[in-house]
């Protein structure tokens, strides 16, 4: 999270990061599959993608790759 902040932070100086949910002890694929479910929500509701997701499919609004779908 600390390098997406300074990223953010050059092109909007009062940035800062923020965590919306602690999931405690899990692997980083699980962790990256309920950030994605997340974002696809938010982006199905117009709201824009994070500064450093912009090119990742796993966070369009339609879609959900195939490795993903069993773990949502």
């Amino acid at each position: 999270m600390h390098r997406s902040e300074q990223i953010a932070r050059k092109k909007y100086p009062d940035a800062i990061a923020k965590v919306l949910e602690n999931l405690g002890s899990t692997t980083t694929g699980k962790a990256e599959a309920i950030e994605a479910k997340r974002i696809r929500t938010l982006r199905n509701q117009g709201h824009e993608l994070p500064l450093n997701r912009e090119n990742r499919k796993e966070y369009r609004a339609n879609s959900c790759p195939k490795r993903l779908k069993n773990t949502l």
